[in-house]
């Protein structure tokens, strides 16, 4: 892999079937991590991607997997699918439903075309369909945005300033000022940055 293909990493909820068998057939483990509770083991086998500490109970290894990754592409039916799935579809991720196995599909995504999105359900499209949304993907603001976070650094907590070109407000200059030296010096040293606009 090359390029914005190569920036492309693998999770799984660290599940035998459809997970297993994907980690087992990706080709590149080392672009594989398998979410697991503490202290378990996804059992996959040496070589076949790396085990991650996520929570200490499937729900909180669930959850941690709808909040993770920007993309999700779900095939057959489950309950920890259904609660990842769902965390995912809230807060926006893109949710790909396989066969249409997921129930609640969501929404077609704005940059999914409609017949990379009916190409979901033909299992001899649905390959070259899903790698066409994944690269896609890639060229959206949000992932666009991801590649200057990782900039800014992964463990970072972003704060992004906003405001008029213009200050208007008698009182605006002294509360921004204000605003800028709290924030700096209530959180020296930790993971956290701004972002302005320009």
């Amino acid at each position: 892999a090359t390029g914005a293909d190569s920036m492309v990493k693998f999770v799984t909820g660290g599940m035998a079937g459809v997970q297993e068998t994907f980690a087992k057939h990706c080709g590149e483990s080392s672009r594989v991590w398998n979410l697991v509770p503490k202290g378990q083991s996804s059992g996959f086998g040496a070589g076949v991607g790396e085990d991650m500490d996520a929570g200490s109970t499937d729900l909180e290894r669930d959850n941690t997997f709808g909040w993770i990754g920007d993309i999700y592409i779900t095939m057959e039916d489950g309950q920890s699918l259904s609660r990842g799935a769902k965390t995912a579809k809230d807060r926006g991720a893109v949710v790909l439903p396989l066969m249409r196995q997921l129930q609640d599909a969501p929404c077609k995504p704005t940059f999914v075309t409609d017949s990379q999105w009916s190409s979901l359900t033909d299992p001899e499209h649905a390959v070259a369909a899903v790698l066409d949304i994944v690269r896609a993907y890639q060229e959206t603001p949000a992932a666009q945005a991801k590649r200057l976070r990782s900039e800014l650094g992964h463990d970072s907590t972003v704060v992004c300033i906003m405001g008029g070109e213009t200050i208007s407000g008698a009182d605006t200059p002294e509360l921004v000022k204000a605003i800028a030296a709290k924030l700096t010096e209530g959180i020296v040293g930790s993971a956290a940055v701004f972002v302005t606009e320009g």
